[in-house]
């Protein structure tokens, strides 16, 4: 399993500073304010849902939404102290 890194934190920094803690207020892809291609948030995304620091929320016109979860919440602020 590959490792989380600054790239992933960003993506989890997104979703808890925008409070995007639950499947209705779920953030899509196109929301995050990163210069990466979707491909790229789309597989750091993949990687977190495995460590369960993410969840997919409701679909928004065919798009997964993600947010972030209790555990990855505890594993932001940790990494954030």
């Amino acid at each position: 399993m590959r490792r989380i890194d600054l790239r992933d934190l960003a993506l989890l920094g997104d979703l808890y500073e925008g409070s995007h803690s639950s499947k209705i207020t779920g953030l899509p892809i196109k929301g995050f304010k990163l210069d990466r291609a979707y491909g790229s948030i789309y597989k750091r995304l993949t990687l977190l849902e495995s460590y369960g620091y993410v969840c997919r929320g409701f679909q928004v016109a065919q798009a997964d939404t993600y947010f972030i979860t209790p555990d990855g919440v505890h594993y932001y602020e940790e990494a954030m102290n």
